[in-house]
């Protein structure tokens, strides 16, 4: 076994991959959310930044200063995305395991994890088919509880 595959066994190992909650049993499959510039945004939308595989990098601010970037990524099936949340979390330099994000009252997504940082300042979660990966970038710490739920309920929706 190469070293890339022995790193993500330990991972996948140490996160509990196994027992991560698939959506639908893992076979929900959503078509794009609404676009995020939808009104139920906490902050409207700066610039959108397409990237490849049909995902996206949002910026989000007040109008003067990006706040919040959101990198949005859909998948054909959710055991992508999922092996995709076990990449993200491969280049993670913070120490793991990092904590879930639900025991830093960030309850999102089927599988989700926040940075070490009080306030929290990045999250990342999977629902469905999406990756998603939500950062305060202001100067002071954007509260993401509020920012996460709704780009979840979005995806949710299935729009």
């Amino acid at each position: 076994m190469d070293q890339t595959n022995e790193s993500r066994r330990m991972l996948k190992e140490m996160y509990g991959f196994e027992q991560w909650h698939r959506g639908g049993g893992g076979t929900e499959k959503r078509g794009a959310p609404r676009a995020l510039t939808s009104k139920e945004l906490p902050l409207p939308l700066i610039n959108r930044y397409p990237l490849g595989g049909g995902g996206h990098l949002d910026t989000y601010g007040d109008g003067k200063v990006t706040l919040v970037t959101v990198y949005v990524h859909p998948f054909k099936e959710p055991d992508k995305a999922h092996e995709a949340m076990i990449d993200h979390l491969l280049g993670c330099s913070a120490p793991h395991p990092l904590p879930k994000a639900d025991s830093k009252g960030l309850a999102t997504g089927d599988v989700s994890f926040a940075g070490l940082d009080d306030p929290v300042t990045s999250l990342s979660f999977v629902r469905d088919n999406y990756l998603v990966r939500i950062h305060s970038v202001g100067e002071t710490p954007y509260p993401l509880k509020a920012f996460s739920a709704s780009i979840d309920a979005l995806i949710t929706a299935g729009h």
